[in-house]
């Protein structure tokens, strides 16, 4: 099993360099690592004997310490005092621990000229903490890996814990419902999914060895745990995962079975981007195929930027050619209404015998020909147990 940190990264530096770093910081700290950078820590550090506790963290408490190489480093105490713990460290473990950033040519005592530098010049702060992100991924706890926040914590997941899990959601946001219950009032449909959709998303075991994400969107082949849910305030939108979603009607299915409990979402269409361009009859093509249509953009400081340029890392913007750092989100729109059902990971839904069934009731409900009676029969008639 691998050694759990309390940190990430430690970041090392001169503050006549702040400026720099707490860039980075930034970056880091936006994408969910976590950072020792003593503005970050200024309450825990309120009253401590600073000598031993930096001597704790740049020794024992982070996976990695990326030191900013300067004249001013190497003349300040501070600094000299986390460089001696942070070489102990890599002392100890003759692996892989000081990531060193040149922020000039100053020559460091214990940092050898033959260990990987980055320089700042070719990796500024964005791109900087972009390096430091993928050197953070190996290693780094399953549920980070994949999106999560913090988990749930506990000793053994028990087969089926979605289902439990998934149903006590269920309970808070719907007491005392059976059936379908429907909801139209946008409050109301706020706060029901606030409720199913609440952190934690995932569930974890306190050895690190099993993982459960338990709540998952569905639209036949199309699925996906959900890692990410918020409410966009300013914009009056739905974000799951990378989804926004104009969200109209939600119908939830409360059931004794909780393999057959799930929630149905229902968006409005909204008006493309203008970063593509969509005929009516390329709409029509995509509804007649998929069911529905959309675009898929990037998301970099309130714009939307295309899918390549997104892949790419970078954009053209206002005329000139901006690095994206690893900051832009990938977003998805949809163009005409669409829907999904959200349910557990040991859901019955979770059947490929039964995907392109789904596919097709859930395009017949969003044109009328089909209803969600017609889904929660298909359900019943499908084998207990997951089969993908």
């Amino acid at each position: 099993m691998s050694r759990e940190y309390k940190y990430d990264v430690a970041l090392s530096f001169a503050g006549e360099d702040r400026a720099i770093v707490e860039e980075v910081a930034r970056i880091l700290k936006s994408h969910g690592v976590s950072v020792f950078y003593d503005k970050y820590e200024e309450v825990d550090l309120w009253g401590k004997n600073l000598s031993e506790h930096l001597d704790e963290v740049y020794r024992k408490k982070a996976r990695y310490c990326v030191i900013f190489i300067s004249k001013y480093y190497a003349e300040k105490a501070w600094p000299r005092h986390e460089r001696r713990s942070a070489l102990a460290r890599a002392m100890e473990e003759r692996g892989e621990y000081i990531l060193p950033v040149r922020l000039d040519n100053t020559e460091i005592p214990g940092i050898r000229p033959t260990i990987g530098y980055l320089d700042i010049e070719r990796y500024p702060p964005a791109r900087l903490a972009e390096a430091i992100l993928k050197k953070c991924s190996v290693g780094m706890p399953e549920w980070r890996a994949l999106g999560f926040s913090a988990p749930l914590i506990i000793d053994k997941i028990p087969p089926l814990y979605s289902l439990h899990f998934f149903s006590e959601r269920m309970a808070q946001a719907f007491p005392g419902k059976r059936g379908l219950v429907e909801i139209r009032d946008s409050e109301a449909i706020k706060g029901s999914l606030d409720t199913v959709l609440k952190r934690p998303l995932c569930v974890a075991e306190r050895d690190g060895e099993g993982l459960c994400t338990p709540i998952w969107w569905w639209r036949g082949i199309r699925n996906l745990y959900i890692f990410r849910y918020k409410f966009v305030k300013e914009h009056g939108y739905f974000l799951i995962n990378n989804d926004e979603l104009n969200i109209t009607k939600l119908v939830a299915h409360r059931s004794s079975a909780e393999d057959m409990e799930f929630v149905y979402i229902e968006t409005s269409a909204v008006n493309p981007s203008g970063i593509y361009t969509f005929t009516n009859s390329k709409l029509a093509e995509m509804v007649t195929e998929f069911g529905f249509a959309w675009e898929e953009l990037g998301y970099y400081k309130g714009r939307y930027i295309s899918r390549a340029e997104y892949d790419d890392g970078y954009a053209k913007i206002n005329g000139e050619i901006v690095y994206l750092g690893g900051e832009a989100d990938l977003r998805r729109r949809f163009l005409t209404p669409y829907n999904m059902l959200i349910a557990p990971f040991d859901s019955r839904i979770n059947n490929n015998s039964i995907d392109f069934k789904i596919t097709e009731l859930l395009n017949g409900v969003l044109t009328g020909v089909c209803t969600l009676e017609d889904i929660i029969e298909l359900l019943r008639r499908s084998p207990k147990g997951k089969t993908r």
